[in-house]
């Protein structure tokens, strides 16, 4: 048996023995990198970060502002994937946890409290209190997906202002922005 096919045997074995936890841990630490990183990026953009939904899949949090595109076949094709390892990714977006130690500039605003918030106030006055308690707006995202080989990301974010669905590439140690995919003024 040549050395190429003990080292592919090897690697197989080692993939299929990875558990859900492992693939949770990776997929945490590769979402958290991304993340923090968007957020020294935009430094100055806002003040807080609305955690994201953990009941539901980012492709489902997509679907649900625009229902008519077909978010699956831009991710798919984006990241050069197939259906089956994008569910499977999708899936792991349903337990994605904020780290809250990523940057300590920004106030983190638990959904709990967002919506004890909105169902308080009615209107315009919704927004003042927002604006209270982040004074520089705010920032929320869905949990990423990723390629296979944790290099390549799409992400979908928003500010107080609009948001994107952006592609990124982790290229010498730090996640780079590649392109807007689609974007939205709110």
């Amino acid at each position: 048996m040549s050395l190429k096919n003990i080292i592919l045997i090897a690697l197989f074995t080692t993939l299929l023995s990875c558990t859900k936890e492992d693939k949770l841990t990776a997929y945490q630490e590769k979402s958290n990198e991304l993340i923090n990183q968007i957020l020294v990026n935009n430094e100055s953009e806002c003040s807080c970060i609305i955690e994201p939904d953990n009941n539901e899949s980012t492709i489902q949090t997509l679907s649900a502002d625009n229902p008519k595109r077909d978010y699956k076949k831009i991710i798919v094709n984006e990241l050069n994937i197939n259906d089956a390892f994008l569910k499977n990714s999708n899936e792991l977006s349903k337990f994605y946890t904020l780290d809250e130690s990523l940057n300590k500039n920004y106030k983190i605003l638990k959904k709990e409290e967002l919506f004890s918030l909105l169902k308080k106030y009615k209107g315009f006055d919704k927004l003042n209190e927002l604006t209270k308690i982040c004074p520089k707006g705010w920032f929320s995202f869905s949990p990423p997906i990723f390629n296979e080989t944790f290099d390549k990301a799409i992400i979908s974010y928003s500010f107080y202002l609009g948001g994107s669905m952006n592609l990124y590439e982790f290229k010498n140690g730090k996640w780079e922005f590649v392109k807007i995919i689609e974007g939205w003024i709110s």
